[in-house]
């Protein structure tokens, strides 16, 4: 079955219950990427998310083919995490030869959207400078109305723009004891930071969501050269810092990105079946669901003792007996886990004790009976 194929099933599909969802209004939305602009230094990761504002309209589903330069940018991660979009019809897809990253989801029963995130893209600037022009291709790209007809809204893309530098040299370097690298999540909501500080040196620092954000130029108090920030919210953050030598003036921002998860995925309920027109009728389980922060990082199927790691829906089972209980565990990118456990099916239990007194008695009747003709003959 091709991709096409599965798009055009996926928007009839939301088309179908649209219809039930119907909402009259103007037609427009606009795609867009978020920073829209932003300066990053030669082999620095930094992430971009990709946004729609569906202009005050009721959407429920989008596609969209991101274009990037593959001689300045690599993408190293995509997320789905806190996407509005519910459902995909493929996880999102990276040709790295090309440069593009395609997707499509939706929502069944529509929605509003005002700055939602579709999804997230970490990239790895190479080490060249250069500007960076990140475009949105409209003719592959849609946003379709949830009004029963599927009816594909005007689109306004917005570009966004990257400014690849030469590290500076009076970058400063941060660092975190909890969360040590930049592009990975972890569950501890406690962050601890630090740098080194340096004698008669003014600070000033600021943690935010929002990646433009920067410290003022008011001088902030320093304690052991590091800052510990407790029960913060699933998201991710940017601590920037700047310093001031003495009879200087403040110096350029340093940003540090931490990426904090303590949920797990929703709860969600395996299911098997089994048919005679699929998998020559063994039995198979299917399963879904979303992570609103990190995104899923893979499904396991456990059957009995054994764990096998990056299943995929639908899943054809080992132990076609069904022995053992069938547990589907869904983690995250921080390594949260929910699982959904399927019972195993009852077993009928041989009493071998009976089973060799029978097969003994069979024998000896049988014996006895090859006597008695003999002796008759």
């Amino acid at each position: 079955m091709t991709n096409k194929f599965l798009k055009i099933s996926f928007i009839i599909t939301l088309v179908f219950f649209g219809l039930f969802f119907r909402q009259d209004k103007a037609q427009a939305a606009i795609l867009y990427f978020f920073p829209h602009e932003q300066t990053v230094s030669q082999s620095e990761h930094f992430l971009v998310e990709i946004r729609l504002d569906s202009e005050n309209e009721f959407i429920n589903a989008v596609e969209a083919e991101i274009n990037y330069p593959t001689d300045l940018l690599e993408v190293v991660d995509l997320s789905q995490g806190g996407s509005f979009l519910e459902l995909w019809v493929t996880e999102p897809t990276i040709d790295q030869q090309k440069g593009t990253i395609s997707l499509v989801g939706g929502i069944p029963q529509g929605s509003l959207v005002v700055d939602g995130r579709v999804m997230a893209i970490t990239f790895r600037a190479k080490a060249k400078t250069g500007i960076v022009e990140m475009r949105i291709n409209q003719e592959k790209s849609g946003v379709y109305l949830n009004d029963g007809l599927g009816t594909k809204a005007s689109l306004s893309t917005l570009t966004g723009t990257y400014h690849i530098d030469y590290p500076s040299p009076f970058a400063l370097t941060i660092k975190s004891s909890t969360h040590p690298q930049e592009d990975k999540w972890y569950q501890d909501s406690n962050a601890t930071i630090s740098w080194e500080t340096k004698s008669g040196a003014l600070y000033s620092y600021q943690l935010s969501q929002d990646p433009l954000i920067g410290p003022d130029d008011e001088a902030d108090e320093v304690e052991d050269s590091e800052i510990t920030y407790k029960n913060l919210d699933d998201g991710i953050y940017y601590f920037s810092l700047k310093e001031k030598l003495e009879n200087d003036d403040w110096g350029p921002v340093t940003r540090r990105r931490l990426m904090i998860d303590t949920s797990p995925p929703l709860a969600f309920e395996a299911k098997i079946g089994q048919s005679a027109a699929e998998y020559n009728g063994k039995y198979f389980v299917t399963f879904a669901t979303r992570d609103l922060t990190s995104g899923i990082e893979q499904y396991q199927v456990i059957e009995g003792e054994v764990v096998y790691a990056n299943a995929a829906s639908p899943y054809i089972l080992v132990d076609q007996s069904r022995k053992n209980p069938v547990i589907v565990r869904a983690i995250d990118k921080a390594g949260n886990i929910t699982e959904s456990t399927l019972p195993a099916l009852p077993q009928i239990e041989t009493n071998w004790t009976i089973f060799i007194i029978s097969g003994i008695g069979v024998i000896i009747i049988v014996s006895g009976l090859i006597i008695l003709k003999g002796k008759k003959h």
